[in-house]
């Protein structure tokens, strides 16, 4: 895992980089639903 993550990181023209992204983005927005339906719930 280290290696694989250090590889991403010194080559920036990565074709995998574009998805890495988008799952990174899908993880934020997730974590965000979820944190306004645990703000609902504790009403």
């Amino acid at each position: 895992m280290g290696t694989t993550l250090a590889s991403v990181m010194t080559t920036p023209a990565d074709p995998n980089k574009k998805r890495h992204d988008v799952v990174i983005k899908m993880v934020k927005l997730a974590n965000l639903i979820l944190a306004k339906v645990m703000d609902t719930l504790s009403l």
